[in-house]
């Protein structure tokens, strides 16, 4: 069955489509993109303004795209949270509230099976939030090509106008810039995708909970709760990975013991692909992980919700 053609779908996809908590969303998100584009444009306008004027136009722009990166991270990290709490409390209650109105029994008497009862509630969620859930994602789109410009930048001003004619031979020869070839494109659709995973997970949380507590309250608390612990998990758990990865690969590439022992030092070349290959390891770890926790709690809600009665 086509989603549009489920009637839970349309059903809880049109519930809260008037709502004034709806409209407000809706409204906000466009005016944080807004400001978003408005800031980066004006960057723009102050760098062509001042060219004639500055002391250095390249500390200039160097400075102004490190601020415009920072303030949209910090943009799209608030927008992150918020969106993710209303995602959870959107799916918490999807379930429970049949069950609380006695309506969870009649709606499986129906020609609907479990699934397709759960696929309406799960794509509701998303018809419900797909703009503020868009939003984020133009906006680390954003992000991402302004921070991309900023690493031209650095490379142009630190690496390429200081590298002589057979070093510059030598990168290219080597195939010293494969790993950034392979590992840079990775990293930016991990990146802006991460939205649509968070998503998943939330939803899926979301809906876990609500088919295990009978009350609507007892459903988001618990959904809310346990996003709020995964979030600081997972903080804590990248962090130190991140740490200790930097921290290997950093004494491994300029180990200052190599001298002594007569080892010899890995190529920059080397240093490039184990850099890449670390970091394709650790998004394939972070998508298994998402994928897999929003899978398994997905069937854990089909299991719960197959004995679920009014």
């Amino acid at each position: 069955m086509i989603l549009s053609d489920n009637p839970v779908f349309r059903f809880e996809a049109a519930r809260d489509q008037s709502a004034h908590w709806s409209r407000t969303l809706r409204y906000g998100c466009t005016l944080i993109l807004l400001a978003a584009l408005v800031l980066v444009l004006t960057a723009v306008v102050t760098v062509t303004t001042l060219a004639n004027i500055a002391y250095s136009l390249e500390e200039l722009v160097i400075n102004l795209l490190v601020v415009s990166v920072l303030v949209l991270v910090a943009l799209q990290i608030l927008a992150g949270m918020g969106l993710g709490i209303l995602t959870v409390a959107q799916a918490a209650p999807a379930i429970s509230s049949e069950v609380e109105m006695q309506s969870w029994s009649m709606l499986r008497t129906t020609a609907l099976s479990l699934g397709q009862i759960l696929a309406g509630k799960f794509a509701a969620v998303y018809a419900r939030l797909r703009t503020p859930l868009i939003s984020i994602l133009v906006l680390r789109l954003i992000t991402v090509l302004t921070g991309l410009l900023l690493g031209a930048v650095l490379i142009m001003r630190d690496q390429v106008y200081w590298i002589h004619a057979g070093a510059w031979d030598r990168f290219w020869i080597s195939g010293a810039w494969l790993p950034f070839v392979f590992a840079v494109p990775v990293v930016i659709i991990y990146y802006i995708g991460q939205p649509l995973l968070q998503f998943g997970v939330n939803t899926a949380l979301g809906l876990f909970y609500s088919a295990h507590n009978r009350q609507r309250v007892r459903a988001l608390t618990a959904s809310i709760a346990s996003r709020l612990v995964l979030w600081v998990l997972m903080l804590v758990v990248n962090g130190l990975a991140i740490y200790g990865l930097v921290l290997l690969v950093d004494e491994w590439s300029y180990a200052y013991w190599a001298p002594q022992l007569y080892v010899q030092l890995p190529t920059t070349t080397t240093i490039l692909w184990a850099i890449g290959s670390v970091l394709f390891v650790w998004i394939a770890v972070q998508l298994a992980w998402q994928a897999g926790l929003a899978l398994f709690t997905m069937a854990l809600t089909y299991r719960r919700a197959r004995y679920l009665a009014d």
